[in-house]
């Protein structure tokens, strides 16, 4: 089923039970493999609803934008935890509420705040109205000057690489296993090159760095069990020994919750962190590339209110 056929005249019409305008801005490389989660989670959305369609990076921050101006009421965000992301910074320090239809490979947002993606649970979440405020990071950096905001993560080193390197169409036709796949193989390519960063003045080592608005990282597992959405402030996992075997053992004690038992990956809490180099390595944020070292991630003052 194409997207084209779900924007029909059948799919309507939806409940009035509590009328708001609703907007959806859904982006459909990464709902491809999903169009059938999508299609039935809409159509028990409530409200007025209107779907719109991305088609080239930072679509959804424009079109974010512009529906703040137009007085809607929820803007959902259907799609990876990138769409999310452009999505929030679109809707950032406004009363606009975001709702969420998890369409993505690794759906951090939706497991942190417990909504999964099953149709019938994650429409009940948008339609209950039911807010949290969250907290939010803003990177600054030679190719973001003006700042761009993150939800959930920002990581350099090879976390940062394996998104980079990551084949799309993989990542299309397995989803998951295509990040498995990319770190296994990168693992012994990459020089693993020695981190600079400054956490809150002090400085720290480490050969990747993931500063952690929420605790979760990959999808459902724990990095940062000292950091929430909901309270300003990050965790900055360290990671601080490089190789194929650091990086399985790291990886298995992430998946078994166990990081915080590792001497060589302690965590830090800050609010500003400072990433001097290597001169032009890959920041990613939200599981995209966003900016590049040098880099300075503080706490944002804007905040963002999503229906979980």
């Amino acid at each position: 089923m194409t997207y084209d056929s779900m924007i029909s005249p059948e799919m309507k019409p939806f409940s009035e039970v509590r009328p708001r305008r609703v907007s959806v801005i859904f982006n459909p490389t990464a709902g491809r493999r999903h169009g059938w989660r999508f299609q039935a989670t809409v159509e028990r959305l409530e409200g007025h609803v209107t779907l719109f369609r991305t088609t080239k990076p930072n679509d959804a921050t424009e079109m974010a934008l512009g529906m703040v101006g137009d007085g809607v009421d929820v803007v959902v965000a259907a799609g990876g935890d990138g769409t999310i992301n452009e999505v929030v910074n679109g809707l950032a320090g406004s009363s606009v509420a975001m709702g969420i239809i998890p369409l993505g490979t690794a759906n951090v947002m939706a497991h942190t705040l417990g909504i999964g993606t099953k149709p019938a649970k994650v429409s009940a979440a948008i339609n209950q109205g039911k807010r949290k405020r969250l907290h939010l990071g803003r990177i600054t950096s030679p190719d973001q000057p003006g700042g761009r905001l993150f939800v959930l993560m920002a990581g350099a080193g090879f976390d940062a690489q394996v998104v980079a390197d990551v084949s799309s169409a993989l990542k299309r036709h397995t989803g998951a296993l295509a990040y498995v796949v990319e770190t296994l193989g990168g693992a012994f390519k990459y020089a693993f090159p020695p981190l600079s960063i400054s956490i809150d003045g002090k400085p720290h080592q480490a050969v990747t760095a993931v500063v952690c608005n929420g605790p979760l990282y990959g999808g459902p597992f724990t990095a940062a069990p000292r950091a929430s959405l909901e309270q300003a402030g990050f965790e900055v996992r360290l990671l601080q020994r490089s190789g194929i075997k650091n990086v399985l053992r790291y990886g298995a004690a992430l998946v078994m919750g166990r990081l915080d038992t590792l001497p060589d990956a302690p965590s830090v809490l800050g609010s500003s962190i400072v990433f001097e180099g290597p001169e032009g390595f890959p920041l990613q944020a939200d599981g995209d590339i966003l900016a590049h070292l040098p880099a300075t991630i503080t706490l944002a003052d804007e905040t963002v209110d999503v229906l979980g």
